[in-house]
């Protein structure tokens, strides 16, 4: 991520000196889990959420910091133009792709978890491109079978599968 966007990891001040910075950013997320997710608010979606944290982040902006002589939005203004742009890189691709066998029942194992694929690949390699919540299979930059990621084992479906008999 360093390197797609071009940015240095430093986040805090070196040494003693920023010791207590790493404290006051997780207090603040703690601030902010404790006064608008709880209760855990009833969303539909992960947009409904995003939506939900972007409302209650622009409530915070007229918010007085202790100590500090300025709002949230004020404090901001001040230091939005000293913050660099992010490169033209396009967006960050997160995925982890692996290139994986399938095997003679049509399946192919990726992070512990199995997935079904066409049978007409058994035997061949393909590419599995996992995200945090789709994984994507393809062979010969073609796609075979998308389907939801979990930490528990799915089946991707994919256009040559068959409902179950029965």
């Amino acid at each position: 991520m360093r390197s797609h966007y071009l940015y240095d990891s430093i986040f805090t001040t070196v040494g003693i000196a920023g010791a207590h910075e790493k404290g006051g950013v997780e207090g603040e997320v703690g601030r902010l889990r404790r006064n608008h997710l709880v209760p855990v608010p009833a969303v539909g979606s992960i947009a409904q959420l995003n939506l939900l944290l972007l409302d209650a982040c622009e409530q915070d902006l007229g918010r007085r910091i202790h100590g500090r002589p300025a709002t949230v939005a004020e404090q901001h203004a001040v230091e939005r133009p000293l913050l660099r742009a992010l490169p033209d890189a396009g967006p960050f691709d997160a995925t982890e792709t692996s290139i994986v066998r399938v095997d003679a029942k049509a399946l192919i194992t990726v992070r512990q978890n199995r997935y079904s694929v066409p049978v007409a690949l058994a035997g061949l390699r393909v590419a599995a491109a996992v995200g945090a919540r789709e994984i994507i299979v393809t062979h010969h930059d073609r796609v075979v079978a998308t389907g939801p990621h979990s930490t528990t084992s799915r089946t991707p479906s994919h256009p040559d599968s068959q409902p179950p008999p029965g």
